[in-house]
C-alpha cells in the first residue's frame, strides 16, 4: 500500500513539475528530435502540442536528413551541410512541411532538380548563397514555393532566373544574383510601382525633352526586359554604372535630323554665292581706287561678315550631313568652338559694320559743311578694327564658359531656354546689344533724310542723300534678318504660341533651321544691295574682268565706254 502511494507521487511530482516547467521539457522535446550527433535542434516557439524547432545538421549525405530529425514537419528553420553535396535531389524536403527558413549556404550545389523543394509550402526565406548554382529546374517552383519571399544567391558563379523562378507570386527579392561580368552580386527586387518597370519591360523607349527634338533612346537587355516582366528591378543599376551601361543602352536621337538636314541643302547654292559675291567686293575694293572710298571701305568689311557666314553655313551643313546623329554628337565639342567662333565674329561685325555705315553717311551728309569733320580712310580703318576687337571679345566668351557652342546642333552660342542659365544670359546679353546698335541707326537716318529734304537743292547733297538711301535698305535688311530670330526665339519663350497647333518639327524650323537660312540670305543680299548697285564698283569690276579675258595682244580698254562709265562714276 505505501509502495503504491509513493509511486502515485512520483506520478503527480513529474507532471507538476512538467506544467511549472515548460521550457525544461520543450528543450528535452526539441533535443529528442535529432537522433544523432550530427545535428543540432533548439526550440523556438511552441503553439499548442506542436514545438517550432530550428534544426542545424553537418551530413555526410543529403539521403541521412530523413535519419537524423525525427519530426520533420515541426521544424521550422533548417541550416544543412552536406559533403559532396552537387546536386539537390527531388523529394528530399517534402516532409518538413512548416519550413519557413531553409539554409544550404556554403555547399557545392551545382544543380537543383526538379520537384527539389516539393512540400515546402510554407517557406518563406531560402539561402543558397556560397554555391556553384548553375542550374535550376524551375518547373512546378511558382506552385511548391507559394509563400516563398527571398532567395539568397550572393557566392554564386553567373546564373540567370527562370521564368517559373520570377513567377513565383510572393517573391520579393533575388540577393546577390550574378548574371553577367559587369552585373555581379546584383539584387532583384519587386517593384511593381515604379515606372521602370512598365518602360524596361516594354525594351526600349525614349526621353526627349518637352518640344525639343534632341533625346535619347534607351534599348534594354533581354534579360532586363524578362525581369522587368515580372516587376522585378536590378537593385544594382544605382550604384554600378557598369551594369547599367550594359543592360540599358543609351543612344543620343535627333527626331528631327533628317527634316532639318533635308531643308539644308539650300545652304549649298546659298553658301557658294555668298562666297563669291562677297569675296568679289572685298577683292575689287582693295585692289582698285575704291579703297580710298570709306563707304565702299567699309561695304568690304561688311563683305568679310557675310564671307565668314557663308563659310559656317556650308561648314555645318556639310557637318551636319557626313554623319548620322549619334556621330555628330562624338565631334559636337571639336566642331562647335570653330564654327560657332566664325559665326559669332561675322554677326558682330554685321550689326557693328551696319552703324559705322550709318555714322559715315550722317558726318558725310549732316556736316557736309564742316569738311574736317567728314571720315577719312584712316579713322575708317581704326573703326574696323575696333569693331572686329569687340566681335572677337563676343567670340571668346563661350569659350571662356560665359555661354557655350555645343547647346544646339548649329554651334550658335543662342539658347532662348533659361535652362543653361550662362548660355541665356550670354543670348540675351548679345541680342539685346545688337537690337540696341540697329535702333541706334534709326534716328540717324531721319536726321539724314529730313536734311537731304531740306537741302534738296544742293547737287553734292543730292547724291550722298541717294547713297545714303541704297545704305539705309542694306541696313535695314541686316536688321530684320537679325530682329527676325530673336523675335521668333522671344516667342517661344515668352509664349506658347509654338506649342499649340504645330507639330516638334515644325517648331524645329523655326527656331533652328530658319535662323540659318536667314543670315546666308542676309549675306547673300548685302552686295547685291550696295556694292553691285555702285557704278564705280560695277566700272571695276569690269576692268577686272576684261583684264582676266582679254588676252596681251588684243585691244586693252574701250575708250568710248570708259568715257560713258566714268560719267556715271559718281552716281
Amino acid at each position: 500500500m505505501n509502495a503504491f502511494r509513493y509511486k502515485t507521487f512520483l506520478v503527480i511530482a513529474r507532471i507538476l513539475m512538467a506544467y511549472f516547467s515548460p521550457g525544461e521539457s520543450q528543450e528535452n522535446d526539441s533535443r529528442e528530435m535529432c537522433s544523432s550527433t550530427e545535428c543540432s535542434c533548439f526550440s523556438e516557439s511552441s503553439k499548442g502540442q506542436h514545438y517550432e524547432i530550428a534544426a542545424s545538421c553537418k551530413l555526410q549525405s543529403i539521403g541521412d536528413l530523413k535519419n537524423v530529425i525525427q519530426e520533420p514537419r515541426n521544424v521550422t528553420t533548417l541550416s544543412l551541410k552536406v559533403d559532396a553535396f552537387y546536386t539537390i535531389p527531388p523529394l528530399k524536403f517534402v516532409d518538413f512541411t512548416n519550413l519557413v527558413n531553409l539554409t544550404l549556404s556554403d555547399n557545392r550545389v551545382a544543380v537543383i532538380t526538379k520537384n527539389a523543394f516539393q512540400g515546402l509550402n510554407r517557406l518563406q526565406f531560402l539561402n543558397l548563397s556560397g554555391n556553384k548554382i548553375r542550374f535550376w529546374e524551375g518547373e512546378g517552383l511558382s506552385s511548391q514555393l507559394p509563400l516563398l519571399r527571398r532567395i539568397e544567391m550572393a557566392g554564386n558563379p553567373r546564373w540567370t532566373p527562370t521564368d517559373e523562378l520570377l513567377r513565383i507570386q510572393g517573391l520579393q527579392e533575388l540577393k546577390g544574383i550574378t548574371w553577367s561580368d559587369e552585373c555581379a552580386e546584383c539584387s532583384l527586387v519587386k517593384n511593381e510601382s515604379s515606372p521602370l518597370t512598365k518602360l524596361y519591360s516594354q525594351g526600349s523607349y525614349s526621353d526627349y525633352i518637352v518640344w525639343h527634338c534632341r533625346g535619347t533612346e534607351y534599348t534594354v537587355s533581354k534579360k532586363t526586359r524578362n525581369f522587368a516582366r515580372f516587376q522585378f528591378l536590378p537593385e544594382c543599376f544605382d550604384y554600378n554604372e557598369k551594369c547599367y551601361q550594359a543592360e540599358v543602352k543609351a543612344t543620343m536621337n535627333h527626331r528631327c535630323w533628317d527634316t532639318d538636314n533635308r531643308i539644308l541643302y539650300i545652304e549649298y547654292v546659298l553658301g557658294i554665292i555668298v562666297i563669291v559675291l562677297n569675296v568679289t567686293v572685298v577683292t575689287v575694293t582693295l585692289t582698285s581706287s575704291l579703297k580710298t572710298n570709306v563707304a565702299m571701305l567699309l561695304v568690304s568689311n561688311l563683305a568679310v561678315s557675310d564671307f565668314l557666314n557663308g563659310v559656317y553655313s556650308i561648314s555645318i551643313t556639310l557637318a551636319r550631313q557626313s554623319a548620322p546623329y549619334t556621330e555628330f554628337v562624338t565631334f559636337l565639342d571639336r566642331l562647335c568652338p570653330v564654327l560657332g567662333f566664325l559665326w559669332v565674329l561675322g554677326q558682330f561685325s554685321t550689326i557693328q559694320t551696319s552703324l559705322l555705315l550709318t555714322i559715315e553717311r550722317y558726318t558725310t551728309i549732316v556736316f557736309s559743311m564742316r569738311p574736317h569733320l567728314k571720315p577719312t580712310p584712316g579713322v575708317a580703318f581704326i573703326g574696323i578694327a575696333f569693331s572686329w576687337v569687340i566681335a572677337l571679345v563676343a567670340a571668346i566668351l563661350p569659350l571662356v564658359g560665359l555661354g557655350s557652342y555645343v547647346t544646339n546642333t548649329y554651334c550658335v552660342p543662342m539658347q532662348p531656354s533659361k535652362e543653361v542659365p550662362s548660355t541665356f544670359l550670354y543670348s540675351l546679353g548679345m541680342s539685346l546689344l545688337g537690337v540696341i546698335l540697329y535702333f541706334t541707326t534709326i534716328p540717324l537716318y531721319v536726321r539724314i533724310f529730313a536734311f537731304v529734304r531740306k537741302s534738296s537743292h544742293q547737287v553734292g547733297i543730292k547724291r550722298d542723300g541717294k547713297i545714303a538711301r541704297r545704305i539705309s535698305i542694306l541696313v535695314l535688311s541686316n536688321m530684320i534678318f537679325f530682329l527676325t530670330p530673336i523675335i521668333i526665339a522671344l516667342l517661344w519663350l515668352l509664349t506658347d504660341i509654338f506649342k499649340k497647333n504645330i507639330s516638334v518639327q515644325a517648331r524645329n524650323i523655326l527656331v533652328g533651321v530658319f535662323p540659318t537660312v536667314c543670315f546666308s540670305l542676309n549675306s547673300f543680299l548685302n552686295p547685291l544691295l550696295y556694292a553691285f548697285r555702285n557704278n564705280r564698283f560695277r566700272h571695276a569690276l569690269l576692268i577686272k574682268l576684261r583684264k582676266i579675258v582679254i588676252t596681251p595682244n588684243s585691244s586693252v580698254g574701250d575708250i568710248s565706254m570708259k568715257s560713258r562709265t566714268e560719267s556715271k562714276m559718281n552716281n
